[in-house]
């Protein structure tokens, strides 16, 4: 019975929360042989909320002969063309890698809502039954690290106890996280359960034990690969001839290479699971890297991330009690949440400005970015690159109060406004002189601003 009460409150929570749907609108659902419970379970509960719920069956036969540039038939493309949202629960084998992402990206340019569910059955749908305020909150705060900070550390050991350290870069807005906490906003596609953030690494270098799940397979106590990246791609796996890196060759990478995928070897992603209702590993990465206290890497495919690398393939591989820090700063310390939201939330007062910065701006303007008053507090709009939106207050309460204020200056008017205009209207805005070096400093880690020094 609680199972059952389980499963209901995780549709319900699918249906109302993540997608937000609403009674007389339309609701389409691929799903093959192995997704029928979970489709059965999504139409009673959009029948109870007096939303139209529509499956689309689709044999694994059919996807595994589908071409990764062949079109959805027209039946199909029609009905996406209807759907307010759409709930794909179709495979995960990589072999089936090219219809799911065929339908994923007709969808997404449709502009609708899109819960991408590559191997969802009924245990792993009870996890959507979970604390969904708790999960967004820590969402936001570690995309804001992500989008702040400028390198991610992943340290694992080895069963013998060796210390590996992973390094890549982030690249801030220019390639900014996306979060998984729920709630998928129109325009945009998200994995479910909810929980995790993740970004796109650049320049990978060292090494990362995998204690946890790799796709279709959940380690033992003990067993372990160790992977080793050299400019952002996978240059050895440890032990060769193990179970468990035959598993990966057999299962993932055989695909690749007879495709001549070079790109397989990619480190695509790095992300951290937040949900804290998953217990155990499953071998189901969109299971498994939602669980709280892991971290996860993935090879091969991130465009639907929002990265430039295509492949074949898009494997996670999880790892359980990780250290992971952004900048030096904690995020997990063996899987413990670790977080200090003031590492991340900046002060105005506290930043350090470098020396001579300040002295050599000219003028300051708007950057394209947006900025938005929320509760008189100024706001950074973001969208990551596969379409999902959320906002960050820009610095703690008292530093987003002011930096609202100077932002208005800029905004109420076209192009660059001169140091000393500012300094005078700022004044007028009671904003003492010697705040605004810091309050520009954080506009300028938020890309709300762009400066022009006296040299041009």
């Amino acid at each position: 019975m609680e199972r059952l009460l389980s499963i209901e409150r995780a549709v319900h929570n699918v249906l109302a929360q993540s997608l937000a749907l609403r009674a007389e609108q339309n609701l389409l659902m691929f799903a093959d042989q192995e997704a029928l419970p979970v489709a059965d379970a999504m139409t009673s509960g959009a029948r109870m909320m007096g939303v139209q719920a529509t499956t689309i069956y689709v044999p694994r036969s059919t996807q595994s002969s589908f071409s990764v540039h062949e079109a959805l038939p027209f039946p199909v493309e029609a009905a996406v063309r209807e759907a307010d949202a759409i709930v794909s629960c179709l495979s995960d084998r990589p072999e089936h890698f090219a219809y799911r992402t065929r339908i994923l990206r007709h969808s997404w340019r449709r502009r609708m809502k899109i819960a991408h569910l590559p191997g969802m059955t009924l245990d792993i749908l009870t996890m959507a039954d979970t604390d969904y305020d708790h999960i967004a909150e820590r969402c936001s705060l570690l995309a804001l690290a992500l989008v702040l900070g400028r390198e991610i550390e992943l340290q694992t050991r080895r069963v013998d106890g060796t210390l590996c350290v992973l390094c890549a870069e982030l690249r801030g807005w220019e390639f900014p996280p996306g979060i998984s906490d729920g709630v998928i906003p129109e325009g945009s596609w998200a994995n479910l359960p909810p929980g995790e953030a993740f970004a796109i690494p650049f320049q990978a270098r060292g090494e990362v034990a995998i204690n946890g799940s790799l796709p279709g397979r959940v380690l033992d106590v003990g067993e372990e690969l160790v992977l080793a990246f050299e400019n952002g791609r996978l240059r050895s796996i440890a032990p060769e001839n193990s179970d468990a890196a035959r598993h990966l060759q057999t299962s993932q990478i055989e695909r690749a290479e007879k495709q001549n995928d070079r790109n397989w070897t990619n480190l695509a992603e790095i992300g951290i699971g937040l949900n804290p209702t998953i217990d155990c590993l499953r071998g189901i990465p969109i299971h498994d890297e939602k669980k709280a206290g892991t971290a996860h890497i993935a090879l091969g495919n991130n465009t639907l991330l929002g990265g430039a690398v295509d492949s074949t393939i898009h494997c996670d591989l999880v790892i359980e009690a990780p250290t992971v820090t952004i900048d030096g700063k904690p995020i997990l310390v063996q899987g413990r949440w670790a977080l200090i939201p003031e590492d991340w939330l900046l002060d105005h007062r506290q930043v350090e400005v470098p020396y001579g910065w300040w002295e050599g701006i000219q003028s300051v303007r708007r950057s394209g970015s947006r900025g938005d008053k929320e509760n008189g507090r100024l706001q950074r709009r973001w969208t990551s690159r596969s379409g999902q939106r959320a906002p960050f207050p820009v610095g703690r309460d008292q530093t987003a109060r002011m930096a609202q204020r100077l932002y208005g200056l800029l905004q109420a008017v076209e192009g660059n406004l001169l140091r000393e205009v500012l300094i005078a209207q700022a004044g007028q805005e009671s904003i003492d002189a010697w705040e605004i070096p810091g309050l520009l400093w954080v506009l300028l880690q938020y890309d709300l601003i762009r400066v022009q020094n006296g040299g041009g």
